[in-house]
């Protein structure tokens, strides 16, 4: 029996070590079933030893590969039985958090632990016991661990200040309900008799460790009198590197004496393993191989070495190369190590992506490949976004990701109970029904909850669900802009279909009814207004103070209205943890731990706790490019090592340490660090590199490229191979569209092809080939677009909302993009008063209500059950003060707008060319009863959405009938009424001109036509042309065409004075309104 060390400095040797020395070996010669026993640190690496010893011993048979932890709880169990597993039972975390919780809840905390009673009492109280109760848990889990011989001692020195920990340790454990710790302290102490011993594994292997608790190390040399314990150590350096020189060379330097300089990066990053090794070395029952070579010098690597492999050799030798130009002038071209400096994670892995298909092309095989990030979830979504669709998107998989459909129910749960705790505004719920889940609930197909949207935004959604929520928040009740409101106007009608035909609205039981949904989406629709009313039903039950129990029924009732996924066993298998959490939540309740009420966020953060979401590792070391968090000990040995986001703040992770923890007031070696683990893992990294070793951090800010350091740890590896090899890092260009990348003489290149037409398409045109933000950039008036489709049958509203606006039509059809505009937005909060839009509309419904001879009190009903007015008094005042100045219709006006009827035409048009081909234009037109005159009308300023109606309907009636036909436009305002005519069009003119103007739709063109929506009916009136296309008013605000964001995109204010702009303007003004006169001033159109 013994405890043997066998130290290599690569994994795949000290795997090696172990297939020699122990796997064909043989095992218990006494049991030929015996299991080999070998500890890991984590599955990574047990993966790997799985995967080295199939590859060189044809079978990986027969392994057990535990934790350390879980594997002494297994032997402390076999040796004394049930008493050990009570005493693990209570000193679990979970365990001891419990009961913490059950005394800070009861009177034991005022009369015993008055340290503490201030601090749970007060504005949050619940929650602060049950945070506070959770960080008592994992301090007492260390005490354990890491004072496992010092406890009482150390509770003895902090007496005067931390006396309460005795007593409430002392409450928790007792020499009756002792906990592990007690039974380690007697391991330690009194050993094994001759049975208990025959209960242990003949042998065992620790591999890969590089650190482990104290107490740990001490059982495992303590089990090394009884059985074979053998320590495969994958050690950082080869040296004594405890004071980082060989002690066999130089003898530990004298106080006055200074010591030998060693290696900058073993100094600064492997304080970890050095505090392990040191503990390693101070053991008197171990046999070892650990003495250095003695024929290493600072220039003893081979001389076809790469920068990594000298860096790697000065590690292991604790030499500090040297850079020396006539030597080593072309070691930082060799491409081992690169640095990239980037504006944005995204951009990082673009570079990556760029890098990797370098390093695959080298002959590295995408298995060989490991990146490393600290917060992978995170960054999984921007990883599938890039690699995704490259040319790598079948050779990468990600890591240490907890099951798919695992995270969407924990993030629809949480967002869930958010938006039931606020005001269940409009935006929040249709980005909540954005989330997959709720998607699936609600069976949303594409396209569906965009139409859903825009529904609701007609019927004027704003926040809250109905008149009491309104109360509750701002006593108040009123139900206009409230979802109730919406989903009555919506359903009613749908149901009764009695929209007046001279689209003036209907009121049923105070119902401003809204006909908008078809058959085919009152399903879906119907399913929201359930999703919906179950929402305000749960934010009735998360606004009160609940008991445990009553939390977890609401809890509960969660999964039944909200995760019901009937036809999805998968989903049903990924809401088990959260059963489970409920369950164990119930416990809670049931063991008395918290009595009282608690407030949705003290619940909230106790469900969490106990909602586990295992990683996945099975993707890990799966065949393809592996994307993994940064695990301390994952040192795996691979052909090209990444590791991205060493942003300063970021990494190494800080020690959030709780001001009653006494374990850093008294400091031991070996002590837990979580940053010092952090650095050591760099160490790590370094060295399970082969051929590559690729860093990465943002080091400039993607709005203003400023400056940022990388994390300390990065900037000492900088400073060290800046030293040694004269390295620079590489500074990338915020985007992959630059010419940097595609010059043969760059050390970056790129692979990406869209970039690359993109930058060929840049250089051709001079201008960026992708719309921009900029409000003055016209850059897409360089490329060609095709108008409407050639078609045999076409609708005259295709080219009224073609020729009304052709930028908008063909970045909106064409390019597929809805560009934002900030006046369209729909806001979660209703009006207090009336803007532009809202002022129309209600001006345009008081002229249509007195056209029929219905009196403001029922518009009154109409306009608020409509929300066009704000709520309560000031809607009454806003309407009052609307009425008053809007004059009344002349009679003559009303006679003619009551003769009109919506009429439909078709006309046939046929050309004379080779193809004999035909086009059926179809479309309704507002003709009067005389069937002589085309009529538009509307309330608001003269522009294309008059002028345009009534000139394409003149066309079309003409050309469908026997006779000439005229049109008249009436722009009604508060000024008064303004007419123009449109001189009659004989029906084969009328045909000509159709014709001409679908030939024109129909072209391919460089760019937007000179057409526009406000200033192109004026171009008879070149002053008024001028202003409807720019004008800029106070405060510098600016007006007219060119301001629009789809005009702004071909065109800028300056076009107006060139001369070619205003030939086709001109040209295609006259084209469309060439036939609208103004008569003069009490004449009739003729």
């Amino acid at each position: 029996m013994g405890f043997k060390i066998y130290r290599e400095h690569k994994l795949e040797k000290l795997a090696g070590e172990f297939a020699d020395r122990v796997y064909t070996q043989g095992g218990d010669s006494r049991n030929l079933l015996a299991p080999h026993i070998v500890i890991v640190p984590t599955r990574g690496v047990a993966e790997y030893l799985r995967q080295y010893l199939t590859r060189e011993c044809q079978l990986a048979a027969n392994l057990q590969m535990p934790f350390p932890d879980s594997f002494i709880n297994t032997v402390m169990r076999r040796i004394y039985g049930a008493d050990y597993s009570e005493a693990e039972q209570r000193s679990k975390p979970e365990y001891i958090r419990n009961q913490v919780m059950k005394l800070l809840s009861g009177s034991y905390i005022a009369e015993q632990l008055p340290e503490l009673s201030g601090y749970t009492k007060g504005e949050n109280q619940e929650l602060r016991r049950w945070q506070l109760a959770d960080k008592i848990a994992d301090v007492f889990d260390h005490y354990q661990l890491y004072r496992t011989k010092e406890l009482e001692a150390m509770f003895g020195k902090f007496k005067a200040s931390a006396g309460w920990q005795k007593k409430l340790y002392d409450q928790l454990f007792d020499s009756k309900h002792p906990g592990r710790d007690h039974f380690f302290r007697q391991f330690l102490q009194q050993g094994l008799n001759g049975r208990s011993a025959a209960l242990l594994p003949p042998m065992i292997n620790i591999f890969g460790m590089g650190a482990m608790p104290p107490v740990y190390l001490d059982i495992f040399v303590k089990l090394s009198k009884y059985t074979q314990v053998n320590f495969f150590y994958l050690a950082p350096c080869l040296e004594y590197w405890e004071y980082q020189e060989s002690p066999r060379k130089c003898p530990k330097p004298a106080a006055w004496e200074e010591p030998e300089s060693g290696n900058p990066l073993i100094q600064s990053l492997g304080r970890q393993g050095r505090s392990f090794f040191a503990a390693l070395m101070n053991l008197d029952e171990c046999s070892s191989d650990l003495e250095p070579p003695l024929d290493k010098t600072p220039d003893g690597y081979p001389p076809q070495s790469s920068m990594l492999e000298i860096m790697q050799y000065d590690m292991l030798y604790l030499f500090c190369h040297q850079f020396d130009p006539a030597r080593d002038d072309k070691l930082a071209c060799d491409g081992s190590i690169r640095i990239h400096n980037c504006h944005s994670l995204r951009r990082e892995l673009e570079v990556l992506q760029d890098e990797l298909i370098r390093i695959i092309r080298n002959g590295t095989l995408p298995q060989d490949i490991i990146v490393m990030m600290p917060d992978v979830e995170r960054s999984a979504p921007l990883i599938h976004a890039v690699f995704g669709n490259g040319v790598l998107k079948d050779v990468y998989s990600i890591a240490d990701l907890p099951p798919d459909d695992s995270r969407m129910i924990n993030e629809a749960f949480h967002r869930l109970l958010a938006t039931a705790t606020g005001h269940l505004e409009f935006s929040e719920i249709i980005s909540l029904l954005d989330l997959q889940v709720f998607a699936n609930l609600l069976q949303l197909k594409e396209g569906d909850l965009n139409k859903l949207a825009q529904y609701l935004q007609q019927a004027d959604v704003r926040w809250g669900f109905d008149r009491n929520m309104r109360q509750k928040f701002c006593g108040s009740a009123f139900d206009e802009y409230s979802w109730q409101s919406a989903f009555d106007r919506l359903l009613t009608g749908y149901a009764c279909r009695v929209q007046n035909a001279d689209d003036t609205p209907t009121l049923l039981g105070g119902i401003n009814i809204l006909e908008a949904l078809d058959t085919s989406e009152i399903e879906v629709f119907s399913r929201l207004v359930l999703f919906v009313q179950n929402l305000a039903k749960l934010a009735d039950d998360v606004a009160k103070r609940q008991s445990i129990r009553e939390w977890c029924r609401i809890f509960s009732n969660m999964i039944g209205n909200f995760f019901s996924f009937a036809d999805n066993n998968l989903m049903r298998a990924a809401l088990m943890p959260l059963y489970r959490a409920i369950e164990d939540l119930k416990k809670l309740d049931d063991d008395n731990c918290t009595p009282g009420v608690y407030p949705l966020n003290a619940a909230l953060a106790m469900l969490d706790s106990m909602w586990k979401i295992s990683g996945e590792n099975s993707r890990f070391l799966h065949g393809k490019i592996t994307f993994c968090r940064m695990t301390p000990m994952r040192s795996i040995p691979m052909q090209t090592v990444v590791l991205m986001e060493l942003n300063e703040g970021e990494y190494p992770r800080k020690n959030h340490q709780v001001g009653f923890d006494l374990i850093p007031m008294d400091p031991h070696l070996g002590d837990r660090s979580i940053s010092t683990q952090d650095r050591y893992l760099l160490l790590e990294a370094l060295l399970a590199a082969r051929k590559n070793l690729l860093l990465f951090y943002q080091g400039q800010n993607a709005r203003d490229n400023s400056e940022r350091p990388p994390c300390a740890a990065l900037g000492e590896i900088m400073d060290y191979l800046q030293k040694a090899f004269d390295l620079r890092e590489i500074k990338h260009k915020v985007s992959g569209i630059n010419v940097m990348y595609y010059k043969a003489d760059q050390k970056c290149l790129s692979f990406d092809q869209q970039n690359y037409e993109a930058l060929q398409l840049q250089c051709q045109t001079g201008s960026a080939a992708y719309i921009r933000e900029s409000t003055d950039d016209n850059a897409m008036s360089s490329y060609e677009f095709y108008g409407l489709p050639r078609n045999r049958e076409m609708e005259l509203d295709s080219l009224v909302d073609f020729f009304s606006n052709p930028a908008r039509y063909i970045v909106c059809n064409q390019l597929g993009v809805n560009l934002p505009k900030a006046e369209e937005e729909l806001s979660d909060n209703e009006p207090f008063a009336l803007d532009n839009l809202s002022k129309w509309q209600l001006e345009n419904m008081l002229l249509n209500m007195r056209r029929q001879q219905i009196n403001d009190t029922q518009t009154y009903e109409y306009a608020r059950s409509g929300n066009l007015l704000p709520p309560g008094r000031s809607g009454r005042r806003e309407f009052e003060q609307c009425s008053s100045q809007l004059p009344p219709l002349p009679p003559e006006i009303v006679q003619i707008l009551d003769s009109l009827q919506r009429m439909p035409f078709t006309a046939q048009l046929q050309w004379d060319n080779a193809e004999n081909w035909t086009c059926t234009l179809h479309g309704m037109v507002n003709i009067k009863n005389d069937m002589r005159t085309v009529c538009a009308y509307r309330w608001g300023k003269y522009d294309a959405r008059t002028a345009l109606p009534a000139v394409l309907g003149v066309y079309l009636a003409a050309a469908a009938s026997d006779q000439p036909i005229g049109g008249e436009i009436f722009n009604l305002g508060s000024a008064g009424c303004e007419r123009r005519c449109i001189l009659p069009v004989a029906p084969e003119a009328a045909r000509q001109k159709l014709k001409a103007l679908l030939e024109l739709a129909w072209q391919v063109h460089l760019g937007a036509l000179e057409i526009f929506p406000g200033s192109s009916p004026w171009a008879h009136d070149p002053a008024q042309a001028a202003k409807k296309f720019y004008s800029s008013g106070k405060n510098f605000a600016e007006y007219g065409d060119v301001t629009n964001v789809y005009i702004q995109k071909f065109f800028r204010k300056e076009n107006w004075s060139e001369e070619t702009f205003q030939q086709n303007f001109l040209h295609y003004a006259q084209l469309l309104y060439g036939d609208i006169i103004e008569p003069a001033e009490g004449t009739e159109c003729e």
